[in-house]
């Protein structure tokens, strides 16, 4: 999975003092006939109007997902004669590579793996190559299909090696088998107890898990901020500070979060050496931690931005923890830390 927050540290070097936003990549993987293309489906409708790419990986003689997706052909680059995980890897780079040509004002592209391939080596395809722009994989959702997932995965091992290394687990088909829905719980929880889990129709707002909402973006230097505007039960904590946070009080607090925590992203400013000349932007993503180091720019004020997003956690506890992580602690910038839907 994601490792360590505070060893795994990517540095961006960009020219002067701009700075390109990495482009968000969306991965969905599961077994066959697990849902995948229903729910990519689902992704693509509820934004239509956002510019969304979409990598198809075909499995088999026909091209069937290009006609199951609902998308324009200018939007879907097909993958044909095997996974893109093991002989596709080249063209799957080549795909990214293709979108970003055609579309240099991409926000997001969405993968989806075959049923049979092997999500790391997925993964790792965009942590190495070169775009043209900076990527990040920013989520990965793993499709579990109720019905048929228990039998499948007798003979198929790579089911419990998709779900291990998923950062969501969308589970489908519930109402179609709901005498089995405490077995599967239970199995998915021995499987991968940090990675959170949802049936499809209960799962947190699509924002959450795909990250598309821009309300997410954090801008330091404009002093302004969107409100998202969230379902009823989301709960939000917002916080702000001008004093650095201790890098190992802070590592403790990222690694105890509640599971009801879902996404989140920040700016962060640390309390090192690399904190004097990086900030660290933050990306959560289900089990997923990551950071980015990007250089501060000349004559930027120098704060603390975090936003966390789920259910079922208490923000006003977190805010309380997050404060004891500051070098200063009980001083912020901002007073309205916290909201509940």
């Amino acid at each position: 999975m994601c490792g360590d927050i505070f060893t795994d540290v990517r540095k961006i070097k960009s020219p002067g003092s701009l700075i390109e936003e990495p482009l968000p990549i969306t991965l969905v993987t599961g077994f066959l006939g697990s849902g995948k293309s229903t729910y990519i489906n689902r992704i693509l409708q509820a934004y239509s109007g956002r510019r969304i790419g979409l990598v198809v990986n075909e499995f088999g003689e026909v091209g069937l997902e290009a006609n199951i997706l609902e998308a324009s052909t200018d939007d879907i680059v097909e993958l044909s004669g095997g996974c893109m995980c093991c002989l596709l890897r080249k063209d799957l780079r080549e795909a990214v590579r293709r979108l970003l040509r055609n579309d240099a004002g991409l926000e997001r592209i969405i993968v989806e793996a075959s049923g049979l391939s092997d999500p790391v080596p997925v993964q790792q395809t965009f942590e190495n190559a070169r775009f043209g722009r900076p990527v990040q994989l920013e989520s990965v959702i793993c499709m579990v299909d109720q019905v048929s997932f228990l039998e499948h995965r007798v003979d198929f091992e790579i089911l419990d090696h998709q779900v291990r290394t998923a950062d969501f687990v969308l589970i489908t088909k519930s109402e179609q088998s709901p005498e089995s829905a405490a077995l599967l719980e239970e199995v998915l929880g021995e499987l991968a107890p940090q990675v959170p889990k949802f049936h499809v129709g209960e799962e947190p707002p699509l924002a959450l898990l795909v990250g598309v909402d821009t309300s997410f973006g954090v801008d330091t230097t404009s002093g302004n901020r969107q409100e998202y505007k969230h379902e009823s039960g989301v709960q939000q904590l917002w916080f702000e500070s001008m004093y650095p946070f201790d890098p190992e009080r802070l590592k403790k607090f990222f690694s105890e979060l509640p599971p009801g925590v879902v996404r989140g992203k920040g700016v962060l400013y640390l309390a090192n050496k690399d904190g004097k000349k990086h900030k660290f932007v933050l990306q959560l993503s289900g089990a997923r931690r990551e950071l980015q180091a990007v250089p501060w720019k000349r004559g930027e004020v120098k704060s603390n931005v975090v936003l966390l997003i789920g259910k079922n956690f208490e923000p006003q506890q977190l805010r309380e923890k997050l404060d004891t992580c500051l070098t200063e602690p009980g001083v912020d910038l901002v007073a309205r830390n916290w909201k509940r839907a």
